[in-house]
């Protein structure tokens, strides 16, 4: 509040009461300054690059927190992804309003026939009778499944937990089997690549 005072911002009701700015002016007038602070103060303190965001080529793509994946054409809205914008020192684009929304459930009743496959669809075969009107099939292995389901491993260091994935990959490498690894974050991900 004060480095805007400072810098010559105007605060409606008080230059009409002709009196100095007090924190209460952030909220009222035509420019929300209020708001914008704190938009700037979230996009400062709460959001990181590496978790929610990463930079590429000159912008700012958000990050699926859920399942790690980019997602370039989702921009936040009220004025946090120009925030973060501002932040990481990239060109600032204007924000984008939607003109319609639709869920995927309604956008899939609009056509007459569905049909998918996913190794997850039996937990849930009830959602997709009740909405979509579809019965799930359970389509049974060709040969009997090989995979071994380990006991979990917990480590109490984050440089532990890497040395023995990378052992785990070495050894994989050696015998030419292909391995998939998860990770929570792009970050994580940067790190064991």
């Amino acid at each position: 509040f004060a480095r805007l005072a400072a810098a010559g911002a105007t605060f409606g009701q008080a230059g009409i009461e002709g009196r100095p700015a007090s924190v209460m002016d952030l909220w009222e007038g035509d420019v929300p300054w209020g708001q914008l602070a704190l938009t700037s103060l979230k996009a400062y303190e709460l959001f990181q690059e590496g978790r929610q965001y990463i930079v590429r080529d000159g912008d700012v793509v958000v990050v699926d927190e859920s399942t790690g994946r980019l997602r370039p054409i989702t921009r936040w809205q009220g004025g946090l992804h120009q925030a973060v914008e501002a932040k990481e020192g990239v060109a600032i684009k204007q924000e984008t309003h939607p003109t319609a929304q639709i869920t995927f459930q309604v956008f899939f009743r609009f056509y007459r026939k569905l049909a998918g496959m996913t190794g997850t669809a039996s937990p849930a075969a009830a959602e997709f009778y009740e909405l979509y009107r579809l019965k799930v099939v359970p389509v049974p292995t060709n040969r009997p499944s090989m995979r071994v389901d380990l006991e979990p491993r917990l480590y109490f260091d984050t440089a532990a937990k890497h040395r023995y994935l990378c052992a785990v990959v070495e050894r994989c490498w050696q015998l030419g089997r292909p391995l998939l690894i998860g990770t929570t974050s792009v970050r994580e991900s940067e790190q064991i690549l």
